[in-house]
C-alpha cells in the first residue's frame, strides 16, 4: 500500500464574542486606553476604526489607517486530503482530515518587507489587526491595545 498527500491548506478562524456586554466593555476599554496613550505621547492615531467582528467575511477598508477587529478567540484550521492506493489493480481510497487549534495569540498584526526588482526594499503592512479578549492570563488581553 502507498499513500500521498493530495491537498493541504489552512486558514485563520475567529470565535466572535457572543456576550454583547463583554464585547462592548472590551471595545470601550480599547478605545479609552488608546486615546489616553495617544494624548499622553502626542502621537497620531494609526487606528481608523475599532470594530467588534461578527461577520464571517468582514469588509476590510482600503485606507491608510489600521482597522482593529475585536474577537473572543483565534484559531487555525488545517485541512488535508490523503490518497491511499495499491498499484495492482489500481484501487484508491481518499481520506480528508480537519483539525482546529486555538493559537493563543492575543494580538495579530502582519507586516512584510518586499524586495523589488531594482533591489529597493518596501515596508508593507496589513491595514487591519485582530485582538482577542480572552487569554490564559487576563492582563495579557488588556495589554494588547497598549
Amino acid at each position: 500500500m502507498r499513500w500521498k498527500l493530495d491537498n493541504f491548506g489552512h486558514r485563520l478562524l475567529f470565535v466572535p464574542e457572543t456576550r454583547d456586554e463583554y464585547a462592548a466593555l472590551h471595545k470601550n476599554y480599547c478605545t479609552d486606553v488608546i486615546d489616553f496613550i495617544l494624548n499622553e505621547t502626542r502621537l497620531d492615531n494609526p487606528y481608523t476604526q475599532i470594530k467588534i467582528l461578527q461577520d464571517e467575511d468582514p469588509d476590510i477598508p482600503e485606507n491608510p489607517g489600521i482597522t482593529v477587529f475585536l474577537v473572543h478567540n483565534l484559531a487555525r484550521e488545517y485541512r488535508s486530503t490523503y490518497l491511499f492506493f495499491n498499484e495492482n489493480p489500481k484501487k484508491e481510497v481518499k481520506i480528508s482530515l480537519r483539525d482546529t487549534q486555538y493559537i493563543g495569540e492575543i494580538g495579530s498584526y502582519s507586516s512584510m518587507l518586499e524586495i523589488k526588482k531594482d533591489g529597493t526594499i518596501k515596508f508593507v503592512r496589513n491595514n487591519y489587526t485582530i485582538w482577542q479578549n480572552s487569554a490564559q492570563l487576563p492582563y495579557n488581553a488588556l495589554i494588547v491595545p497598549i
